[in-house]
């Protein structure tokens, strides 16, 4: 049975920053650019990161930070639930049909559901280094997660109300990042063992028949037994599944730092940093809009400030970005287009997203 968990409201907020003086990325595609920076905690970096419809239908984008939660959706974060002492924060993941936010923290593996409103807020179990997780059509919730930071690795199908959970794959090495596209079919992506080491990935594919027979009784699934989506890549830091088909993935093996897109047998460049010093995380989409966290390290601590990036593929429409809208003054986002062959760049500060 789930236990109760104690969701407390912090009474300050973050204040929203202007953004460094150049764009964050260049692309090989056409996009609008715009991004947030706020201060984090000393020593903190931005664990995971979703986009979504809150309970009123306005647009959200929602991070964890130390192990607590927050919301954008007035143009500053605001606390939505405060870990009782800082941890080292692992996903968040927006469950829309259940109007709930699934959060979790590596330091002792527990993971956690609080309502969009903050109205509830409960724990409902423990994992070992949990790393990713998504939910199906019908709710069921897959974790990735691994013995040791070595591996070997798994994915999980955990049991909301009682925190039981179903091994339904294993993997060689640490644990990587998960994705489900809206057919159900999970996406996998091994990682090496060694930061920086190039190639040698891969994003394996887990259909939905498989994933029932695992649950009916089947042995769980391994690498052998399972459809490769992409072979040979770099370790993916996150996996997103476009509705279009495409599957994007982002890695700072390499210098700078890129988000790539597969599609079918091709493998391309979606997005680039202009920056070596700079580093990708988590990716999300809303309303057309890929959302990523960005990272930079300073020294021997990471970047004492939280940046996230809205980039538009074109031709695409903002459906009412509303919490980025020009009625607060606390938000400022810069803009940039990007075309092929050519750039021309329109810088705006407040304001809402808008294509240009």
């Amino acid at each position: 049975m789930s236990r109760p968990i104690t969701c407390t409201i912090a009474a300050a907020f973050f204040v929203m920053c202007a953004t460094q003086a150049s764009a964050y990325f260049a692309s090989s595609a056409a996009f609008t650019e715009t991004s947030w920076t706020f201060p984090i905690s000393p020593g903190g970096f931005i664990g995971g990161m979703d986009a979504t419809k809150d309970s009123n239908g306005a647009p959200a984008v929602v991070f964890s930070e130390s192990g607590s939660l927050y919301t954008m959706r007035t143009g500053a974060p605001e606390p939505l639930f405060t870990a009782p002492s800082p941890v080292f924060s692992s996903f968040v993941l927006a469950d829309t049909p259940r109007q709930s936010y699934i959060f979790a923290e590596s330091s002792g593996g527990t993971v956690s559901e609080i309502g969009f409103d903050g109205s509830f807020a409960r724990t409902i179990g423990a994992v070992a280094l949990p790393y990713d997780a998504a939910v199906d059509a019908s709710g069921r919730l897959f974790i990735t997660s691994a013995a040791s930071y070595s591996g070997p690795s798994q994915i999980v199908c955990v049991d909301r109300d009682t925190g039981q959970a179903v091994t339904i794959a294993s993997f060689e090495g640490p644990t990587g990042p998960l994705a489900i596209d809206k057919g159900g079919h999970l996406y996998y992506g091994t990682c090496a063992s060694v930061f920086g080491q190039t190639g040698g990935q891969t994003i394996y594919t887990i259909s939905p028949a498989q994933v029932d027979a695992v649950l009916s009784g089947a042995p769980p699934l391994t690498a052998a037994s399972l459809t490769a989506a992409a072979t040979d890549i770099d370790s993916p830091s996150d996996l997103l599944a476009l509705p279009d088909g495409r599957l994007l993935f982002s890695s700072s093996v390499r210098s700078p730092g890129r988000i790539l897109q597969v599609l079918g047998s091709e493998i391309s460049v979606f997005a680039e940093l202009e920056s070596s010093s700079l580093f990708l995380t988590n990716l999300a989409w809303l309303d057309g809009s890929v959302f990523v966290n960005v990272v930079g390290l300073y020294g021997p601590n990471w970047s004492p400030y939280g940046v996230i990036v809205q980039l538009v593929p074109e031709p695409a429409t903002l459906t009412s970005l509303a919490f980025l809208g020009a009625s607060t003054l606390l938000a400022i986002g810069r803009r940039r287009k990007h075309q092929t062959g050519g750039r021309r760049t329109v810088q705006e500060s407040g304001g809402a997203p808008v294509n240009v």
